[in-house]
């Protein structure tokens, strides 16, 4: 009677393509690939949405004339649109943003997570939701998708209407630290919901996309009139960098706009998973899981040895 293998022997299983791409380990497989053009082509959408809020159509939308790049970057506080919206504009940026997020979500989501921050990047690493190459990749071509954004507004938009192509500059009322505090404060509400939201062991539908554009324009709408709401690195650097924002702007940039939505999104991340979930050890996905935040049975190695014993049990009962 042939007795089946041991579970320590490796079976000779039919190999899915999850189960090869874990063994390949760093390896740019073809789905680590679609991973990768996944996450530019949400971020680049993202940041062109973003990038013509306030583009400047006169009365044609009720809107505030906004000064055009060149301007901009001579008066960033006079040209920022925290300065010129009324709250109707804030509801239609937050509304705009807000749906953004929840349709890119539900479009890429399943492809690459849908990450399209940094920043939330950044919280899935901290949380060891997604392996460190994948996740400077990811941040990597965030900036290559955002900035291809930036220079295609830049480049076909006419200077009279094209605004300050998503570059924002805190309230005249709130001081650079003081915004600072509200980057922080309205990422780590953000990444926390969004991290909540994709929890597996909560049992919740699979609407991702709802809860995290919800959550997205929630925030929008707090903190928008206080610092813009970027809660976005690329957001920042890649219209700063194109519109040729002036020196003395550069660390003030950097403390509110980059070290608050970073620093919001780790304190997040680290609290979620070590004082709030209950679940954290089961939070280490394995290697063919990491870059999407659902699981998967389909392509967990695990799930799939098992499976591969069906054919021996079902042979060694019917010896018997």
């Amino acid at each position: 009677m042939e007795s089946p293998p041991p579970l320590g022997i490796d079976l000779d299983l039919p190999q899915t393509e999850g189960h090869q791409r874990n063994r390949r380990g760093c390896q740019c497989s073809a789905d680590f690939c679609r991973c990768v053009v996944g996450e530019c082509l949400c971020t680049f959408f993202f940041i062109l949405i973003a990038g013509t809020l306030d583009v400047n159509w006169g009365n044609n939308t009720g809107s505030t004339p906004c000064p055009s790049a060149n301007s901009a970057a001579e008066d960033t506080a006079s040209a920022s649109l925290v300065e010129t919206a009324d709250a109707s504009r804030v509801v239609q940026i937050a509304l705009t943003l807000g749906l953004g997020v929840g349709t890119l979500t539900q479009c890429f989501e399943h492809i690459s997570g849908a990450h399209m921050n940094p920043a939330v990047t950044v919280a899935y690493l901290v949380t060891r939701q997604v392996g460190l190459l994948k996740g400077i990749t990811y941040i990597v071509v965030q900036f290559v998708g955002g900035f291809t954004a930036v220079f295609l507004l830049h480049g076909f938009l006419p200077l009279e209407i094209q605004g300050n192509l998503g570059y924002t500059a805190p309230s005249s009322l709130v001081s650079y630290h003081q915004a600072f505090g509200m980057e922080l404060l309205m990422t780590f509400l953000f990444v926390f919901a969004t991290l909540s939201s994709t929890d597996k062991h909560r049992g919740l539908p699979k609407a991702q996309s709802l809860q995290i554009g919800f959550a997205f324009t929630l925030v929008t709408l707090w903190g928008f009139s206080f610092t813009g709401a970027i809660m976005n690195p690329v957001r920042t650097l890649a219209p700063t960098v194109i519109i040729n924002v002036p020196p003395n702007m550069w660390l003030p940039m950097l403390e509110m706009y980059i070290a608050g939505p970073l620093l919001g999104s780790i304190g997040s991340a680290l609290i979620y998973r070590y004082v709030f979930n209950m679940h954290r050890r089961s939070l280490d996905l394995t290697n063919s899981q990491r870059g999407s935040s659902m699981y998967d049975p389909d392509i967990d190695p695990t799930v799939l040895t098992l499976r591969g014993l069906d054919p021996y049990r079902g042979k060694l009962v019917s010896e018997m």
